[in-house]
């Protein structure tokens, strides 16, 4: 689903399940947000200092076995990818995420109960434009034999 309006969630969906690697049981609330808001992780078990994390590019500090986000108050959440692809299929601009521990619940190990989950609670079109990244000329990054070019 391509927009080019920035889009939420119409109401909020719960996803129960067990954290991957540390087999935890987690619970996930996936709720609407607020024109401009982004795609934000909030872990609600942390109480003493900043618990929010921006699920931004500049917040991973891990990608051994999953990718991990942190804040700069030290707080993490992990294994987020599956969540992730299934908001950026679904082209979800504005969400705010509640993880009661250190993991996103791994459900299948795909992103498809996400993505069944969240069009079964329905996608809300906002009234403020989506800003949208323009590559005007080839970047290319090589790290020894690997390269990724955009």
């Amino acid at each position: 689903m391509q927009t080019r309006f920035q889009t939420t969630l119409n109401t909020p969906v719960t996803f129960d399940g067990i954290g991957l690697h540390r087999g935890v049981p987690a619970r996930m609330v996936v709720k609407p947000a607020p024109i401009g808001a982004g795609i934000r992780f909030e872990r609600v078990d942390v109480t003493d200092r900043d618990a929010v994390i921006p699920a931004a590019f500049d917040r991973v500090t891990d990608t051994l076995l999953c990718t991990r986000l942190s804040n700069e108050a030290g707080v993490d959440i992990s294994t987020v990818e599956h969540i992730m692809a299934a908001l950026a299929g679904l082209g979800l601009t504005n969400v705010h995420i509640e993880v009661n521990g250190p993991e996103v619940p791994i459900m299948d190990g795909s992103a498809e109960p996400f993505v069944e989950a969240i069009l079964a609670v329905g996608i809300r079109t906002q009234r403020a434009r989506r800003r949208v990244l323009r590559i005007l000329k080839l970047v290319e990054v090589r790290v020894g034999d690997a390269t990724a070019r955009l």
